[in-house]
């Protein structure tokens, strides 16, 4: 839940997000503007699936995140305790693909190459 401020526009922070989690990186980076100038002394709030924001900084890690759908949300803070009435949000997915094996090598073995089988890999793609 965001905080409640009174209502004035006048130097409120515009929160931007400069990259998204794509390829499995699931990392965000992120800034804020007051006029359309970047204001470095803002500070953060984020939050994940609604789980409530906490305090936070660019950039954002997430690290491995198990197969599902995600919303990833900022607000920036100025300097005075203005917040952005509407955070930046990302939507994406985490899917989980099972690698497709080669057919086994047919000429005998070769150095340095193997067959170990696969695994799960998960990917990260933006949400329709």
């Amino acid at each position: 839940m965001l905080p409640v401020e009174p209502a004035s526009s006048a130097d409120e922070p515009e929160t931007v997000i400069d990259t998204t989690a794509i390829e499995g990186d699931n990392s965000f980076t992120f800034h804020c503007t007051i006029d359309d100038v970047r204001d470095f002394s803002c500070t953060f709030q984020c939050q994940v699936n609604n789980q409530g924001f906490v305090p936070c900084e660019s950039p954002k890690n997430y690290g491995t995140l198990r197969p599902d759908e995600y919303t990833f949300e900022v607000y920036a803070v100025n300097s005075i305790g203005k917040y952005d009435h509407t955070p930046a949000s990302f939507e994406w997915v985490v899917a989980s693909e099972t690698p497709t094996q080669s057919p086994p090598y047919q000429g005998g073995e070769e150095e340095g190459v193997s067959d170990s089988g696969g695994g799960e890999n998960a990917t990260s793609t933006p949400a329709q």
